[in-house]
């Protein structure tokens, strides 16, 4: 048998095993196989053809794409075209999106601004922000139809975006091509981080990143969001370690209100961080008011303006894994409520607070105390029920400080 009726052999049985075949991985492997023939001819093309157009699978018509832009451009011009104005999977138009990135081939320049002209008109924005949500559909494993995500739009600019729950790892880069976007809920993924082009998104008033994988605070320049007044990263596993941008960003959008209420500049920071935290406002509440409010958070300043009380009260509806470290700077602090949260260790740091008088961490997952509570000479009640803790330090064994565990 000659060498070329050996190639033709061999193309004919991985056509057939593509067209009859159930099983999708076995066709797909077939179609890679015939692209490392290297082989062209008029009849693969018709018949790759049909695959792209027509086949059930949307596997196999993404990569029989891929095959016709790679070998076959000129031919299937016309049925990649077909295929931008008709066909609404998100698969095939990221494909096609994909490999016309970057190249300057006139047909490959006319079928991209074509698709980018469907896509502006498919999701109603500006081709470069349909660009992001093109990435951001694609990366949903979950849906398959191009247009599930329903952003809120304004002039052709992507003003509000709900992607709760959608179980993103990450979010695409051009997200920094939403120059307008005001709102964005990330609510319930497992999101880590963010890309660095989320520093572009400068008219962002609202961020909701609760219920992620944050084990840090995202590497980006936070003081470049310069629109940004709310910011929610409760339940989140993060460590307290607080970039510098970020107590930039405090500063200017978050601690004014507490200092408008009385708190010193310094100390106002704080309460800006806890915000943050939390996920709520830290409300003022008077002196002599008895804060005992499951689901609240509160504080008192006193005539000073110094915080005399911090009462967090998640019950479920936010936790913190730890208490920030900057809250043992509050000097003159008198009373600290951190209940129903994760927290796990009491920091040394707990010493500096000299002035404290009431300690309540109950329903934490505290398993042993520090040695620096004994410094708290003032301490005259702490609770530590619905903790781990066992058995009591001998330094709290005191007639004059009140303990629950």
């Amino acid at each position: 048998m000659r060498k070329n009726d050996s190639v033709s052999e061999i193309k004919e049985n991985l056509i057939n095993s593509i067209e009859n075949g159930k099983n999708i991985e076995v066709r797909l492997k077939s179609i890679e196989e015939l692209r490392k023939i290297g082989s062209k001819d008029q009849k693969l093309y018709n018949t790759l053809e049909t695959w792209f157009i027509s086949d059930e699978s949307v596997s196999i018509r993404a990569s029989a794409a891929r095959f016709i832009i790679d070998y076959y451009l000129e031919e299937g011009a016309s049925a990649i075209l077909w295929s931008i104005r008709n066909d609404k999977s998100l698969a095939i138009l990221k494909t096609l999106y994909d490999m016309s990135n970057g190249s300057n081939d006139p047909t490959t320049l006319l079928l991209r601004n074509e698709l980018e002209n469907v896509l502006a008109e498919t999701y109603g924005v500006y081709s470069d922000e349909a660009k992001f949500l093109l990435d951001l559909e694609s990366s949903c494993s979950t849906h398959k139809k191009i247009g599930f995500i329903k952003p809120g739009i304004e002039r052709r600019h992507v003003k509000d975006l709900d992607l709760a729950g959608l179980d993103l790892s990450h979010l695409p880069s051009e997200i920094g091509n939403l120059s307008e976007l005001k709102r964005l809920n990330l609510w319930n993924n497992n999101l880590s981080d963010l890309p660095r082009s989320f520093e572009k998104l400068q008219n962002l008033e609202a961020l909701f990143m609760d219920w992620n994988n944050f084990t840090t605070f995202p590497k980006i320049d936070w003081s470049k969001l310069k629109s940004l007044r709310k910011l929610s990263l409760t339940n989140n596993p993060i460590s307290l370690e607080v970039p510098d941008s970020l107590y930039k960003l405090i500063n200017s959008n978050f601690s004014e209100k507490y200092v408008k209420e009385g708190v010193t500049i310094d100390e106002a920071e704080v309460l800006g961080l806890l915000e943050i935290l939390t996920g709520r406002k830290i409300n003022k509440q008077p002196l002599e008011h008895k804060a005992h409010r499951l689901n609240s958070c509160d504080y008192k300043v006193d005539p000073e303006g110094h915080v005399y009380g911090v009462y967090l009260y998640g019950n479920q509806g936010f936790q913190i894994n730890a208490i920030p470290k900057e809250v043992f700077n509050l000097r003159n602090l008198k009373e600290l409520v951190f209940r129903n949260q994760n927290v796990r260790i009491i920091p040394d740091e707990i010493r500096n607070l000299t002035a404290l008088l009431k300690l309540d961490l109950m329903d934490n997952k505290i398993p042993e105390l520090p040695e620096s509570i004994k410094y708290l000479k003032r301490l005259g009640y702490i609770d530590l029920g619905g903790n781990l803790v066992e058995k009591l330090p001998d330094f709290l064994k005191s007639p004059e400080i009140e303990v629950w565990f």
